[in-house]
């Protein structure tokens, strides 16, 4: 079932994180190993990149929808807000530091809203919900 609204697009981004990780890899088309080299767009090559991303652009929209006035809603929009520093390498997506910490209040704040899961594709391409640009 593919999100109509933004609010249910970042209700199964929270969704995703509260999967396993190797799933989540799986769905997002995985994860660099070693991240880009400097100079390189990692955003364009990183699907970790632009999962955060897509977050940060449609954290807003479950605000609107849902008003999560709860601490946890509020520590993760804080971390999406420039909070966190989020690695983007393989490692880092599986047990870094401010990625253990999402998965933690991304569950957190979809049992503080009282949601279930939102059903996660199989796949996410997130061109489908942010632009993502090829850099010349």
């Amino acid at each position: 079932m593919n999100p109509d609204q933004t609010a249910e697009t970042f209700w199964m981004l929270l969704s995703l994180l509260c999967l396993p990780v190797d799933r989540q890899m799986e769905i997002i088309g995985g994860v660099a190993k070693d991240g880009c080299l400097e100079g390189q767009n990692n955003f364009v090559n990183n699907p970790a990149s632009q999962l955060i991303d897509t977050m940060y652009q449609y954290y807003n929209g479950w605000w609107d929808e849902f008003e999560p006035d709860v601490e946890n809603a509020e520590k993760l929009f804080q971390m999406l807000d420039g909070g966190s520093t989020f690695g983007f390498t393989e490692q880092d997506f599986i047990s870094g530091y401010s990625w253990v910490e999402l998965r933690k209040l991304a569950k957190a704040a979809l049992e503080e809203a009282m949601l279930e899961p939102w059903p996660v594709p199989n796949k996410i391409d997130f061109s489908d919900y942010i632009e993502i640009v090829q850099p010349e």
